[in-house]
């Protein structure tokens, strides 16, 4: 029987290279870029394994970074919420 290893560590060290948490909508700026839960996940999981990573893994490391996030509309013009985060 398999137990699920704790990527916690790994998940911070990589978004924590890549990325700056931006406290509000107000201090965003060009190089402000906004993904989705989904797509920070995909990010996380196309360099760590995908076997042990669910997207509650990475929300919880968003959280503990204090990452935000915020409504946001997508190109269909539907609401969605987006973290913003500025590039490294």
């Amino acid at each position: 029987m398999s137990t699920k290893t704790d990527y916690t560590e790994e998940i911070k060290n990589l978004l924590g290279n890549f990325y700056v948490p931006v406290a509000s909508k107000d201090d965003a700026t060009e190089v402000t870029v906004k993904k989705t839960l989904t797509e920070i996940h995909e990010e996380v999981t196309r360099v760590l394994p995908s076997r042990w990573i669910y997207e509650d893994d990475v929300y919880q490391v968003l959280q503990e970074m204090n990452f935000n996030f915020f409504h946001d509309t997508d190109e269909d013009g539907k609401r969605i919420l987006v973290y913003y985060m500025n590039p490294k």
